[in-house]
């Protein structure tokens, strides 16, 4: 077998710097011929019975731990930078681009406001918010007042104030029901409520009301997506059953993820959106 030299294999497929000369070795195990080694591993020639497919699988693991390492270390930092939040209590962990959040919190808007901000760090490809809220004494309240607050704020609301909606609490938890007109009000009620002192979680069961679906609705949708993403709606697929539409494909961030689905459910007469886009590597820029 004729060799090939250490950094003509990694060139190809394996940035150098993850691995090293001892551990190629150890790794491998399955040299059939003489080992040259000099230091800096630009002359090391190496006789291999493995090709190059063989090293990216020993060390594929190896780069997404250092990748999740990299990826916990910026969500933490952006989590210390966010004011909003006490990211004292906070816990963060990654695994294959998927970040987990535990620990405790004083409010639902700040649970609300760690996950907004983690989602926004660039690589992060999903979230598990796991983060307990832990009512001080200050913020503790009965929930009849939450239920008269909570009511009151949406009477009050210009965006809500004419909608079907209707308020439950039990132990600090707020469920939402009834109807509203478009799903931005759906939105809206839930961010209204959440900012009440004593919410401990909400739960929202608001629908929107059907309406009548304008013709060429996959045409009008995917020339809103192409105003919000440009090159990167011509990779998403948009499956229409009724009123109801599917997302499928892989775009950059969870933010260009957010922002599609809210430009498809600005689509005159949607009732219900499934959005199974995917975050990842390799979306046209």
């Amino acid at each position: 077998m004729p060799p090939f030299t250490f950094r003509s294999c990694l060139t190809a497929s394996v940035p150098e710097r993850w691995v090293s000369w001892y551990e190629i070795v150890l790794r491998c195990r399955c040299l059939s011929g003489a080992v040259s080694h000099s230091r800096g591993l630009r002359t090391t020639s190496l006789y291999f019975a493995v090709d190059h497919h063989s090293i990216l699988r020993a060390y594929a693991p190896m780069a997404i731990k250092k990748r999740d390492k990299e990826l916990r270390q910026h969500v933490i930092d952006a989590l210390d930078w966010e004011p909003s939040i006490d990211s004292n209590n906070i816990g963060v962990t990654v695994s294959s681009g998927v970040v987990t959040l535990t620990g405790h919190v004083i409010t639902l808007a700040e649970k609300r406001q760690a996950e907004k901000t983690a989602l926004s760090v660039a690589g992060v490809k999903g979230l598990a918010n796991e983060i307990e809220v832990t009512l001080v004494s200050a913020h503790k309240r009965t929930d009849t007042d939450i239920a008269k607050a909570a009511l009151s704020r949406i009477n009050d609301h210009v965006q809500l104030s004419d909608q079907d909606v209707q308020i439950s609490v039990n132990d600090g938890r707020v469920t939402l029901d009834g109807s509203v007109d478009w799903h931005y009000q759906r939105r809206r009620a839930e961010e209204t409520v959440r900012y009440i002192r004593g919410v401990r979680e909400i739960q929202n069961n608001l629908t929107v009301k059907p309406a009548t679906t304008p013709a060429n609705l996959r045409g009008r949708i995917r020339t809103a997506l192409e105003r919000r993403v440009d090159k990167e709606a011509a990779g998403i697929d948009i499956e229409i059953a009724g009123s109801a539409v599917t997302l499928t494909g892989t775009v950059r961030s969870w933010a260009d993820r957010e922002d599609i689905e809210r430009a498809v459910w600005a689509s005159p007469g949607i009732t219900d959106v499934t959005n199974k886009l995917v975050v990842g590597r390799g979306v046209a820029a």
